[in-house]
């Protein structure tokens, strides 16, 4: 079982990415998790213990944004790997830059979800 937490803040974006990671990465059998905040995963890793293998971020949330997330996972669970995905293209290049300053994090951008997905 490969734990793996997805956090967004728009319902249809969360639904649509736990749809295509079942698809895609069956066979690593995925236990996911939902989350529609940055709060609500935090306090899952704090009062239940939750240990995700990979953390799967929206960058752009309401209350903490995915990189200020990634940063408090890789503190407290430096093993779980980070995938940052937006939809919000102006922003693009500062994150990218941003989440490279984060150990184990890849950026991908919705338009590109569906396609091909590998982990360098």
């Amino acid at each position: 079982m490969l734990p793996i937490a997805i956090c967004d803040d728009e319902p249809m974006h969360r639904q649509r990415t736990a749809a295509v990671l079942q698809e895609k990465i069956a066979g690593y059998g995925p236990a996911l998790r939902l989350f529609a905040s940055s709060a609500e995963l935090l306090n899952a890793v704090e009062t239940e213990g939750y240990a995700p293998r990979i953390a799967v971020l929206d960058i752009q949330m309401q209350e903490m944004d995915g990189i200020s997330l990634a940063r408090e996972l890789n503190r407290r669970l430096p093993q779980c790997a980070v995938i940052f995905l937006t939809a919000f293209s102006p922003w693009r290049r500062r994150y990218t830059r941003q989440s490279t300053s984060i150990s184990s994090s890849k950026a991908s951008w919705r338009r590109g979800l569906s396609g091909r997905w590998s982990w360098p």
